[in-house]
């Protein structure tokens, strides 16, 4: 394959995968009324298959060098965010990374070898076009998991954002978040207004860094934002500065904290008061 053409199947991924990633708000699932995930995929799939009708190259390379370009707008988008919106805004990066290249490369793969099964059935070289066949459902069923899994997640975090489900319910949610492992949904539940105050308090003490940080800026326990406005972890403690509950006294304190911004976020937070 020449190099122009390399350039240009990386050129077209990095144009899809910007206006992907680009173009939606930021850790949002819905989009238009439209499932982010499924949008952004199929884009993936319709994306490698035309490309793949017009080049008739190798469905392997084209695959590879278009998962390429879209990976590197994916991560233009996340450079950006930690750079110039919110250093915290990809606290899980590494498996973020995994998610994204999860959700990619089976839709790329199974686009280009889509197409290139109807371009051997026209040559009429149908040994070729069933293997290409089987190699393409093995990848729609690898790409199938992730999303089923992500549709029923999301399913269960919206249900979880109801602010009208009493405190048994709550309670109930909860104990399936920790139980499934679902960082996210936890992060939810314990700022849900009916979650009983000895929850909430026992999980600023969790190991995950997301769920106290959004403890720390939906929190109205002064008790829990003294706690945390102390937290090993500075990104928790820029969090207390935010929440807008947070008590003088505790924003003073901040002023002298190590780090540059939460001291600058602290003394925004004072100066807002007056």
């Amino acid at each position: 394959m020449k190099t122009k053409l390399i350039i240009l199947i990386i050129l077209l991924g990095l144009i899809i995968g910007g206006i992907s990633y680009w173009f939606q708000p930021y850790n949002q699932m819905q989009l238009i009324g439209g499932f982010i995930m499924i949008m952004r995929c199929t884009g993936f799939f319709l994306g490698a298959l035309i490309l793949m009708l017009f080049i008739k190259k190798e469905p392997f390379l084209i695959s590879l060098f278009f998962t390429f370009g879209i990976m590197l707008a994916y991560f233009a988008r996340f450079f950006y965010d930690v750079t110039f919106w919110d250093s915290t805004s990809h606290s899980l990066a590494g498996i973020e990374v995994i998610v994204v290249q999860f959700l990619t490369i089976p839709f790329v793969f199974a686009g280009s070898f889509f197409a290139s099964t109807f371009i051997l059935l026209a040559k009429h070289k149908f040994k070729q076009a069933f293997v290409t066949i089987i190699a393409m459902l093995l990848v729609v069923l690898m790409m199938s998991i992730p999303i089923l899994l992500i549709r029923h997640r999301s399913k269960f975090n919206r249900q979880i954002q109801d602010k009208t489900l009493d405190t048994t319910h709550v309670v109930q949610l909860y104990k399936k978040a920790i139980k499934k492992g679902n960082v996210e949904a936890i992060s939810i539940i314990a700022v849900h207004p009916n979650l009983p105050d000895s929850i909430q308090k026992k999980l600023s003490n969790s190991e995950f860094i997301d769920v106290r940080k959004r403890i720390a800026f939906d929190t109205d326990s002064e008790e829990i934002l003294r706690k945390l406005s102390v937290d090993k972890d500075w990104e928790v403690r820029l969090a207390v500065t935010i929440n807008k509950l947070t008590p003088i006294e505790i924003l003073n304190n901040l002023q002298s904290d190590t780090i540059e911004d939460v001291r600058n976020f602290a003394n925004s937070a004072i100066q807002n008061r007056k």
